[in-house]
């Protein structure tokens, strides 16, 4: 594909994991002083998990690593698969031809009527421009299921909402920057430019966390990259999906230069670096650095003739091809794999939370609090103890192989007298992560009610596994659901005494991380625009704990009754229950 602008036309349906659906449109943006020669992309870069994108090439290379620290899994504007190139000069009208062919893990760029490129210097990195929608697969399980519609809260006059038909970077998000996006205009005569005076630069951007580079060219250098200017909203054409736009830029000094082949390694080469560490169900375990930890699951093949020999867990392609068996040489459905794979994610979830939990308590030990909230803290570990190893157990089964996990990071924790920062921990991972997961388990139960009495449709999730794990998968996750409800209710509860002891400490987290505008937006990269009792539950929990209007009883809070007989009203009746009652 030879083009002439500076955009590549890619629309890629792609499945981000068991919870969602991306639709991207990627476009590269010269840096001024640069031409855009050529462009082109692959969606099959690493069917052998995480290995290095072997690059050659007869002119200097970029490899652009992006990662980012605000996306959950799946929720990425470059998923591990893809890989971008982009082929610029100085020179706007040349003779050269590019040649481009993509191997299963390789790449090789030869650009034809170079003369010497050992002249040739780097120019400036180029940019680019994303737009991706996140389809939350919890949306389209609850549209299985009829809920009596809920108000929706009013917009603050500030809040960005990204409609109309789609998105339109150059119209939109360029008209946001103040920056307009067009190649420098050049003269005719310049553009006879002898080739010989021209540079060319090769630029591949790839998903640093999913894959590092092995480059032979003339020379190499590497940059690490992120989006900046972020915007979200809900879909036009989608009540499940949110639609981002973001920039994605690579600047400072590169992270490694060299002459002639380098090893670019992934960005999480290092074992105790923790960069590629994004957000997992449960209540995530943090540590001093900002950054979400959690173990990585290991397996234990349980195929006849196979050693009980532990492997590392490298997601669903890896079981795929391994084919595990169950007993009468059944061999199990890959919708069934999948499922097992979101459990295994889910488990690993669980099993943090407990890390969490513990560092909770001895933080809230640093801070005073009462002896009440360390020991529910205390004992919500525990819960989660239950929880990793029931997950786990489900695991297990759906995939036909033992699943654990394996050692916790090493980390780092501080742990001091400081309300604030308690009291913004609180609030993000318990008070909104942990009570979104709450609904979240209480509405796949839900879910799982409806595919019990009538069968799973073909295509969808719990297509081809067997009735009797679906029943015990069920009642597990009731049990979870209810429990993880008194656990968001516990970071309700601590919120709460901190704003009767720091009103400094209370206003922040209410401003940063309570405030509706981001309530609101939490519930919908978690769950898109779906509507019903899931949004009347979540705003019925965030507005009843409004500090200044909170009424505590004996027995709750009047008028927190929320009910049309699913789990989810029962588990949003409950955190608010748990919330509300005196101590």
């Amino acid at each position: 594909m030879h083009l002439h602008n500076a955009a590549i036309a890619i629309a890629l349906l792609v499945a981000g994991g068991p919870r969602a659906v991306h639709a991207r449109d990627i476009e590269a943006v010269a840096a001024p002083g640069t031409y855009i020669l050529h462009e082109d992309s692959s969606s099959a870069v690493g069917s052998h998990h995480r290995q290095g994108l072997a690059i050659t090439s007869n002119v200097p290379v970029s490899v652009f690593q992006y990662n980012d620290d605000q996306f959950m899994y799946g929720e990425q504007p470059v998923s591990g698969n893809e890989a971008y190139l982009t082929i610029i000069s100085d020179c706007d009208a040349t003779t050269f031809v590019p040649r481009v062919t993509w191997g299963e893990d390789s790449l090789d760029v030869s650009i034809e009527g170079v003369l010497d490129p050992n002249y040739m210097t780097f120019l400036p990195p180029s940019s680019y421009n994303a737009s991706w929608s996140y389809t939350s697969y919890w949306c389209e399980a609850m549209k299985d299921r009829t809920y009596p519609p809920s108000p929706v809260p009013e917009e603050d006059e500030d809040t960005t909402r990204l409609t109309g038909g789609g998105f339109s970077l150059k119209a939109a998000l360029w008209r946001a920057l103040g920056r307009t996006p067009k190649q420098p205009e050049r003269d005719e005569e310049e553009a006879t430019t002898v080739e010989n005076v021209c540079t060319v630069n090769v630029e591949v951007m790839l998903n640093g966390c999913e894959h590092g580079a092995n480059v032979t060219a003339p020379k190499v250098r590497s940059f690490d990259g992120e989006p900046i200017n972020v915007r979200s909203g809900p879909s036009a054409t989608d009540e499940c999906a949110t639609d981002y736009e973001a920039e994605i830029v690579f600047i400072g000094p590169p992270t490694a230069v060299d002459n002639g082949s380098m090893e670019v390694p992934r960005l999480d080469e290092d074992e105790d670096s923790y960069v590629c560490s994004r957000a997992i169900e449960g209540r995530p375990f943090v540590d001093a650095t900002g950054r979400t930890l959690r173990a990585s699951p290991v397996v234990v093949p349980l195929r006849p003739g196979d050693g009980a020999v532990e492997s590392q867990f490298d997601g669903l392609a890896d079981l795929v091809e391994s084919r595990p068996v169950f007993e009468g040489n059944r061999t199990v459905h890959p919708n069934q794999l999948a499922l097992g794979e979101k459990w295994t994610t889910s488990a690993l979830g669980e099993h943090a939370s407990v890390a969490s939990f513990a560092a909770f308590s001895i933080a809230l030990m640093t801070n005073g609090a009462p002896s009440d909230l360390v020991q529910d803290a205390l004992e919500a570990a525990l819960d989660e103890v239950r929880h990793a190893a029931t997950s786990f157990d489900i695991a297990s089964r759906l995939l036909g192989r033992d699943v654990g996990p394996g050692p916790l990071p090493a980390s780092h924790h501080e742990f001091g007298s400081d309300l604030m920062a308690l009291a913004i921990a609180v609030a993000r991972e318990g008070c909104v992560d942990e009570t979104l997961s709450a609904l979240e388990a209480a509405a796949e139960v839900d879910a799982l009610d409806l595919v019990l009495a009538n069968g799973a449709e073909e295509g969808s999730k719990y297509y081809a596994v067997d009735e009797a794990t679906l029943a015990w998968i069920r009642e597990e996750l009731h049990t979870i659901a209810m429990e993880e409800g008194g656990h968001a209710a516990l970071a309700w509860r601590t919120f709460h005494w901190v704003c009767r002891v720091d009103a400094d400490a209370c206003d922040a987290v209410k401003q940063n991380v309570l405030s509706e505008a981001k309530l609101e937006g939490a519930f919908r990269r978690r769950f898109g625009s779906v509507d019903g009792i899931m949004a009347e539950s979540w705003r019925k929990i965030y507005s009843s704990n409004d500090v200044d209007a909170q009424v505590c009883t004996n027995s709750g809070a009047d008028g927190e009754e929320i009910s049309d007989g699913s789990l989810v009203s029962t588990t949003a009746t409950n955190v608010l229950r748990g919330v509300m009652m005196c101590s």
